[in-house]
C-alpha cells in the first residue's frame, strides 16, 4: 500500500511540476520503459482534468446563485441597472 500511495504521489508532483529535473528525468525513462507507469500516468492526468471540471462547474453553480441572490435585492438591482444605464 506504502508503495501505492508513494507512486500516486510522485505522479502528483510530476504532472504539477513539483519535480527536479533529475527526478522528472527519472520518470520520464521510467515511462518510457515500462507501459504500466505510463498508463498509470495517463490515468492522472484524466483524474486531475475531471478535478478541474467538477470544481469549474461547483464555482459556476456557486457564482450563479450569488447572482441570483443579488439581482433578488432591489436596491442592488438597481444600482446595477444605474451603472450600465
Amino acid at each position: 500500500m506504502r508503495k501505492e500511495l508513494f507512486e500516486i504521489m510522485q505522479i502528483d508532483h510530476y504532472l504539477l511540476g513539483g519535480l527536479s529535473a533529475d527526478e522528472r528525468t527519472a520518470l520520464d525513462a521510467r515511462r518510457i520503459i515500462d507501459p504500466a507507469f505510463s498508463e498509470k500516468i495517463e490515468a492522472q492526468q484524466h483524474v486531475h482534468r475531471l478535478v478541474r471540471l467538477f470544481a469549474r462547474k461547483q464555482n459556476k453553480r456557486m457564482l450563479q446563485s450569488m447572482y441570483t441572490r443579488l439581482m433578488n435585492e432591489s436596491s442592488f438591482k438597481q444600482q446595477v441597472n444605474n451603472i450600465f444605464s
